[in-house]
């Protein structure tokens, strides 16, 4: 077989190969979804997120199978049937090919750095005027929920369906991490510091924040419970807890300002 025949039954495999294990992703991810190998999606980050991966995903499969195919496809008819006696034919590369495959990556990377960049900029965006503002405040081995609005804390999260939320995360010890899996939100908790996010959530439910940053022997049980619930339920709670709280515990939970420092390094 001349050189074309050698290219083009793997170019051939490669397609078809590429076709078909993209087919079966589209048909399997909304199955494995559905039975809970994938979280839920609970948010427009945990949407864009999701999107994103699809996209990511998509673009891999041919780059993944082409390497498979040519790699399998040279060891099994380049092979040498016992020990070489003599020394194999010189290799000469092909520039145009070559220059095509350095072309191609490079768009796909581009690619996808915009899809990326894209996507750090909507949890980097300007709170609107309607985002609750909740202060996540970390230490050994719980999470704590400040409502600046209303001056009331707590220890389990308690969120409205599809009003955006303004997280602003940081820690009272040592280093933790603020993770909701449903919603694709995820922030490190530093002492001294203060890292600004935006989320909606848009799915009612109960879910729970992990900590995702090695923090100590009891690193494995800082779990808390989120709430999303609907704007009513949400106005009586707050009524409630407004109701009954004592004095101290706004000032329980919130570090002293000026020890703060936002992400531009200023007092917050």
């Amino acid at each position: 077989m001349n050189s074309r025949g050698h290219l083009r039954t793997p170019i051939i495999l490669w397609v078809v190969i590429s076709i078909l294990l993209a087919a079966l992703y589209y048909f399997l991810a909304p199955v494995l979804a559905q039975a809970g190998v994938i979280p839920p999606l609970a948010s427009d980050v945990a949407d864009n997120a999701y999107q994103i991966m699809a996209i990511f995903t998509y673009l891999s499969i041919p780059v993944f199978v082409g390497v498979v195919v040519f790699a399998a496809y040279s060891l099994f008819t380049f092979r040498s049937h016992g020990r070489p006696t003599d020394i194999g034919p010189q290799i000469h590369g092909n520039t145009r090919l070559l220059g095509w495959w350095l072309a191609a990556s490079f768009v796909l990377i581009t690619v996808l750095y915009v899809i990326g960049f894209n996507g750090l900029a909507q949890l980097e965006a300007a709170a609107p005027a309607s985002a609750l503002h909740v202060r996540v405040t970390a230490q050994q081995w719980i999470f704590n929920y400040t409502y600046t609005d209303y001056n009331i804390s707590s220890s389990t999260l308690y969120l409205v369906e599809n009003q955006p939320v303004e997280f602003t995360v940081t820690s009272m010890d040592v280093h933790h991490s603020f993770w909701i899996p449903e919603m694709g939100v995820k922030a490190d908790a530093v002492p001294g510091e203060l890292n600004t996010f935006v989320a909606t959530p848009n799915k009612l439910g109960h879910y729970t924040v992990r900590c995702m940053e090695l923090c100590g022997v009891l690193h494995s049980d800082m779990n808390t419970n989120v709430v999303v619930e609907t704007a009513s339920q949400f106005g009586t709670w707050i009524s409630q807890q407004m109701s009954v709280r004592p004095a101290s515990m706004f000032a329980a939970v919130q570090l002293p300002e000026a020890a703060l420092l936002d992400a531009s390094g200023k007092r917050s």
